[in-house]
């Protein structure tokens, strides 16, 4: 019989998801549209009538998923972006979520790419360079519009 194996103490148990596979409502709430947005909606690419604007529609049913999350033990979730332009623009709605996850106790992960850029800085890019998602700002947007959440590494203490 082979040893039990387990995973080491403090490990963070998580998921994530990508917006056009499962978040719905791709242009709702001044989100910005994506550049898999603009695919899935030029003719041919995907059967007659189809599209991703419903997908799991994560977007209007967040609450009840981050509720679930919490139930199967989760402790982080990674979610693709806050910056609808891809730069400073900053989504309230987006905050939104964060603190839906702050408040069931699941630290918000950092997604820097997942293949769905704002198609907007596909737009600005005019001389044929590959798209590089402007990171720079990454991870300010949620601390400075959330002064009043202490900072700290790592997921929220279970309760």
């Amino acid at each position: 019989m082979q040893p039990r194996r387990a995973f080491p103490e403090g490990y963070l148990w998580g998921a994530g998801t990508s917006a056009l596979q499962h978040e719905g409502s791709p242009l709702a709430d001044g989100a910005g549209q994506s550049i898999m947005y603009r695919w899935a909606h030029a003719p041919g690419r995907v059967p007659a009538g189809q599209d991703f604007d419903v997908s799991a529609d994560f977007y209007r049913r967040f609450r009840d998923d981050v509720g679930l999350m919490r139930q199967l033990g989760l402790r982080a979730y990674n979610f693709q972006r806050l910056l609808p332009d891809g730069r400073k623009r900053i989504n309230p709605r987006g905050l939104d979520f964060y603190d839906a996850l702050l408040e069931a106790e699941i630290a918000p992960l950092c997604n820097l790419y997942v293949f769905d850029h704002p198609t907007e800085l596909e737009d600005r890019n005019r001389h044929g360079r590959p798209v590089q998602p402007n990171t720079r700002h990454t991870g300010q947007p949620s601390g400075r519009n959330r002064a009043s959440r202490p900072s700290r590494r790592g997921p929220p203490p279970r309760r």
